[in-house]
């Protein structure tokens, strides 16, 4: 592929990674309330990440946008609907 996107993961992709999973995990473990199942605790531990990956999945295509100096990957209608 061009633009070197088949390379080896780099170590800030790696933190970034870790940092997102651990705060999905985080806040899945300690949000729920007291004499939860183990369901439960997936539940919100599985919700939590998953929120925390959509909330940043917005980022690499703003940070691609913002290399180029240019909107032209950038979907108006894709963002707002996401929130729907």
């Amino acid at each position: 592929m061009a633009g070197g996107d088949d390379q080896c993961p780099t170590p800030l992709k790696l933190i970034s990674v870790g940092l997102v999973l651990s705060t999905g995990f985080g806040l899945g473990l300690h949000l729920p309330a007291a004499g939860s199942t183990i369901a439960q605790y997936a539940s919100s531990i599985l919700g939590w990440t998953y929120f925390a990956v959509w909330s940043i999945s917005f980022y690499p295509q703003m940070y691609l946008n913002w290399r180029r100096r240019s909107v032209a990957g950038l979907s108006f209608d894709f963002g707002l609907l996401n929130l729907l």
